[in-house]
């Protein structure tokens, strides 16, 4: 069975349930008058519900919905809400960047000027830098990779006469960003973000955990003697590194019963994306799963060890 969770206010239960209420009726929970502290004991625990259940592809919208929590009383926020205005995706509008943060996608043009740029890594987008003026400068450009961001209008990565009118510092006073926002908003906001980021950080350190085989090993086989209605799923994914070769990862795959083209594409989604989705199960299919993965790791490194050190072969990994 699904877990119940709760809404607590001041030791008082207010909402229970196995399933999340929808995002209006979750701030009208919150938002009811006589909560302790206006609601913000609550609206930080809707948060932690909202980073553990919520699905991913929903997230953003509920982290939108949850920063527009009134605990003021603003009523300019209470009207923009129910005229159906995206209060969060107005405040793009509120205060020109002062740095660019151009994120390149791959292929892009990124610029290097060896004359404004801080270091070797600074760079100007292809957008800025036909905007600014770098008459005389040695400069030159390259197509990017994935990550990565402009750099106009960084005073420590960039020189100020190099930067685009946009970012630059002549043309946007320098203001507290955080002096354009609605009360309501930069209260909510710090209450949203602690857990938002409290839950990144968590799952980063479970994750990073979560590489240890005989941890999710034990955790694994503990889910394995719960199966039926109501019991965990899991995901075996895999990630990039800077060790493993294409062709091992692909090779690996298809110990687990992937096809040879079906491998290879799982294999360019990893390079591409980071990560890919190998299979979901109950723990007992992923358990079987990695039984197979790790007799064939078996084998190949006793594969590779006989040919490095067997005499009869020459002294090099194949």
């Amino acid at each position: 069975m699904a877990e119940t969770r709760q809404l607590l206010d001041g030791g008082a239960v207010v909402w229970e349930g196995t399933e999340l209420p929808g995002p209006a009726d979750l701030l009208a929970i919150i938002e009811q008058p006589g909560r302790t502290n206006g609601g913000a004991g609550m609206l930080s625990q809707a948060t932690c519900l909202i980073c553990n259940d919520a699905p991913v592809a929903q997230l953003g919208d509920w982290a939108s919905a949850l920063l527009t929590a009134d605990l003021t009383g603003d009523q300019n926020l209470k009207r923009a809400r129910a005229q159906g205005h995206n209060v969060v995706s107005s405040l793009g509008n509120a205060n020109v960047n002062r740095v660019c943060g151009y994120i390149f996608r791959r292929g892009d043009i990124a610029w290097n000027c060896r004359t404004c740029q801080g270091d070797p890594t600074c760079v100007q987008c292809d957008a800025c830098f036909r905007m600014s003026d770098h008459e005389g400068h040695e400069v030159f450009f390259h197509r990017t990779a994935p990550g990565g961001c402009c750099d106009c209008g960084d005073a420590e990565a960039w020189a100020e006469g190099g930067c685009c009118p946009r970012h630059s510092s002549r043309s946007i006073a320098e203001v507290d960003p955080l002096e354009s926002l609605p009360t309501s908003l930069s209260t909510t906001g710090r209450i949203v973000l602690k857990e938002v980021v409290a839950y990144v950080t968590e799952t980063q350190r479970l994750t990073l955990n979560g590489f240890e085989y005989p941890q999710h090993q034990v955790q694994l086989q503990q889910a394995a003697q719960h199966e039926g209605p109501g019991a965990p799923e899991f995901d075996l994914r895999v990630h990039n590194d800077d060790i493993h070769t294409f062709a091992f990862v692909t090779q690996s795959l298809q110990t687990l019963g992937i096809s040879q083209d079906g491998a290879q594409r799982l294999t360019e989604r990893v390079d591409k994306e980071g990560a890919a989705l190998v299979r979901s199960g109950m723990a007992p299919t992923i358990i079987q799963v990695l039984k197979f993965y790790f007799i064939f790791i078996l084998f190949y490194f006793y594969f590779v060890f006989s040919k490095v050190w067997h005499p009869s072969t020459q002294h090099h990994l194949p």
